[in-house]
């Protein structure tokens, strides 16, 4: 396992990370509470140490505060998120919470969930654009004085991936509060490439380590819709009608080392200096020895790395 610095959090991070959230959420599976707990444990004698989750996902929050307990605490990183936003009354709309203190309670619940004294890394939980500045001052003081207290020791948000593809959450923070911020969760992949330009500069530029999330989602895990997808990228000339076969597109990126296009895709999300740390969820742990498999050389050979720059790096796609 490969391990790269969180920016400047000074915290070492496997650089294959394991989340609980996702399409599938971790505890809303065929697992029980000994298989759960039987996965956490195998990620840690892997060498995985960064488990990200949140109050949003489930049970999750409570199936690793379960699974860690005996594991000396200096073994693993944990990351977990706030959502700031709540229905109105009225139940017509999404709203901000008025109340600061909010966040403190919730945090100290996901304390008591987690079974820990302190959280490594609290995300503001898919933040909008639009919304920064109302939760930053709202919010921020209270999430500076957790950090201040030793109840967290980085702050952290965390990008809407199917409403922000350009990356403008990360970009907006970056450029206006640099000192506030210790992490941030994007998507950069092989059909959104778009955070290599502004975003991931600025992260290195400024010490903010990168969570990259779901660098394999559903197009990926679909032949035939991935089939579909580029032939309409085709026709709307998102990408040169000649870029890719009509038949296994990318297959290409199937050689040597890199066993199938799903690792090709980890390789792709892990190839940018950037990047911290990849996310990956499952339950399966010959999915697991994959994805461990792929980022034994996390990279993609260079003429296969330009390609995909060059043919998909126009895609602005989250699925």
């Amino acid at each position: 396992m490969h391990y790269r610095l969180l920016g400047n959090s000074g915290l070492d991070v496997s650089l294959l990370s394991f989340g609980t959230g996702g399409p599938k959420v971790f505890t809303e599976s065929e697992l029980d509470e000994t298989g759960q707990d039987a996965i956490i444990r195998y990620c840690l004698d892997q060498g995985i140490n960064l488990f990200d989750t949140s109050q949003g996902y489930g049970d999750s929050e409570s199936s690793l505060g379960r699974a860690f307990v005996g594991v000396p605490r200096d073994r693993y990183v944990l990351a977990t998120k706030w959502g700031m936003y709540r229905l109105a009354d009225d139940r017509s709309e999404v709203e901000i919470y008025a109340d600061p203190e909010v966040l403190r309670r919730s945090i100290e619940e996901s304390l008591r969930r987690l079974r820990t004294d302190y959280i490594d890394i609290m995300f503001f939980h898919g933040l909008r654009p639009e919304d920064y500045d109302v939760v930053y001052d709202r919010f921020g003081p209270v999430m500076a004085a957790l950090k201040e207290e030793g109840s967290i020791r980085c702050i952290a948000l965390s990008e809407r991936m199917g409403e922000d593809l350009e990356h403008e959450a990360t970009i907006h923070a970056l450029e206006h509060h640099p000192d506030f911020w210790d992490v941030t969760m994007l998507r950069y992949a092989l059909f959104n490439q778009s955070a290599a330009s502004r975003a991931l500069p600025l992260c290195v530029g400024h010490g903010v380590g990168v969570l990259n999330m779901a660098p394999v989602r559903i197009i990926l895990s679909d032949p035939a819709l991935l089939l579909r997808e580029v032939a309409r990228w085709k026709a709307e000339g998102t990408i040169p009608p000649d870029g890719l076969p009509d038949d296994g597109p990318l297959d290409w990126l199937v050689h040597a080392d890199t066993e199938s296009v799903a690792s090709a895709a980890l390789k792709f999300a892990a190839d940018d200096p950037g990047i911290s740390t990849v996310l990956t969820g499952t339950r399966s742990r010959v999915h697991l020895d994959a994805n461990i498999r792929a980022l034994e050389r996390p990279e993609l050979p260079a003429p296969d790395g330009e390609r995909v720059r060059r043919v998909l790096g126009g895609l602005r796609e989250f699925r």
